[in-house]
């Protein structure tokens, strides 16, 4: 049963060393899963975050437009009542 020139403690220390080094690998490996969806997760968010800036942006440079145009159909309102009455 036993390997030649092995004893019983030396054997116990075979297995809980093979025992360590499986802890230690799921460990890492958990803890490689536990990364990637944490990453994923805050890239999702992030994601998220930069497309609601994106679209208050929009929002805001599509009022600035309509404010603009507002600004610019006044103009030219002004100028013709102005020419029209000259």
């Amino acid at each position: 049963m036993f390997h030649a020139g092995l004893n019983r403690s030396s054997t116990s220390e075979i297995a809980y060393t093979y025992v360590f080094k499986q802890q230690k690998r799921s460990e890492r490996q958990s803890k490689k899963i536990l990364f990637k969806t944490r990453y994923y997760y805050n890239s999702k968010l992030l994601y998220m975050l930069l497309s609601m800036f994106k679209r208050l942006a929009d929002i805001k440079a599509e009022e600035e437009f309509k404010r603009s145009e507002r600004k610019r159909i006044i103009i030219i309102f002004a100028f013709l009542t102005i020419f029209f009455d000259i």
